[in-house]
């Protein structure tokens, strides 16, 4: 039912308005509301002009008498600004409906695009996406930008990665990051080197300093532990590779592995390797770990110890004997750690 309203303007002039349904804000609707302020307000002001010569009514208050002109100026200020209201409102509307319809485009390639991946790769829908969002944020890629970059290069790892797609999705998206130049296992300058953790110098014999770098160095074998995983590095030599790290970074606290992200002792071109930043450091130490595993695998070496052999002249050659027996030692200490300890591994 539609209400009725009287209103009486100054002049005694009575105006009836009645309350209709309201109308959703759009260009129309504005436009038909303006033109109809502009006529009333212009029957207004004509009745106005045809009273001017009546006495004015008398009250005891004093008022000022405001020019015709003047209200007309008034009116049109208001539609004005009502108009340039209306405006923002629609131009924010419009902006955000865009903004949706972007989000909707994107969140429709990204199903198409992983749901092509799971079918492909035969690794679930949320596996997928956590796996490339990881190493998307290691490499200075966007999650869009790895995530596009794994579908166009789907073949290619199905081609080569066979027996380890994870590895090669990772490998994938690794490759194309120091192509482009986001990440370097060569960084000159401080600017270019992101670093996360501390070296702690006064460790062994401050006590607190000594606990404080213990569970900085849990920290980082946790995150080594899930890229083994990621990489397919298994079993004992995951032990191994935990083993390697502590003897070569003096559990993860030297100047090397904190300052260049070396988490291994890693050489490239014959100088040590200064990488981006930690989780990238520590991909490309375990992937140089894994390749050594995978040539002493070839050769016929499978226990920890042939392969430690195996391994020692390239990371040690002035103390091939003394290396052996470090890592051995500290294997020993690892499998102990997480086999009757409370520590746990990723998987």
């Amino acid at each position: 039912m539609k209400k009725t309203i009287i209103m009486t303007t100054s002049t005694g002039e009575k105006i009836i308005c009645r309350r209709k349904k309201a109308y959703k804000l759009n260009k129309k609707n504005i436009a038909i509301f303006a033109a109809s302020l502009v006529m009333t307000t212009s029957g207004i002001a004509y009745a106005l002009s045809n009273k001017k010569e009546e006495k004015p009514i008398k009250t005891p208050e004093k008022h000022e008498l405001v020019a015709e002109s003047e209200i007309e100026t008034d009116i049109v200020d208001s539609i004005i600004d009502i108009e340039s209201d209306s405006k923002t409102d629609i131009d924010n509307i419009e902006k955000n409906e865009e903004q949706d319809k972007e989000e909707d485009n994107k969140e429709e390639l990204e199903f198409k695009e992983l749901s092509t991946l799971e079918e492909k790769f035969g690794i679930e829908y949320e596996d997928l996406k956590e796996l490339i969002d990881e190493y998307a944020y290691y490499t200075n890629f966007t999650y869009e930008e790895a995530l596009n970059l794994v579908y166009n290069k789907r073949e290619d790892i199905t081609d080569n990665y066979s027996n380890n797609l994870k590895n090669g999705i990772i490998s994938a998206i690794v490759e194309q990051a120091e192509e482009d130049g986001k990440v370097s296992y060569h960084c000159t300058e401080r600017w270019q080197i992101a670093t996360k953790y501390s070296t702690y110098p006064n460790s062994y014999y401050d006590i607190d300093e000594m606990n404080a770098k213990m569970e900085q160095c849990d920290e980082i074998e946790q995150k080594l532990l899930k890229i083994c995983d990621d990489i397919g590095i298994e079993g004992e030599e995951k032990y191994l590779a935990l083993s390697i790290f502590r003897i070569e970074t003096g559990y993860g606290a030297s100047e090397m592995c904190v300052y260049d992200n070396n988490y291994g002792g890693i050489v490239y071109d014959g100088v040590n390797a200064v990488f981006s930043n930690p989780e990238y450091g520590m991909y490309k130490t375990l992937d140089v770990m894994k390749r050594f595993f995978y040539e002493a695998h070839n050769k016929g070496y499978y226990d920890i110890q042939s392969i430690t052999a195996d391994m020692s002249p390239s990371y040690c050659a002035f103390d091939i004997d003394g290396w052996i027996n470090d890592v051995y030692s500290m294997y020993l200490n690892v499998s102990s750690e997480y086999n009757y300890g409370d520590k746990k591994l990723v998987r």
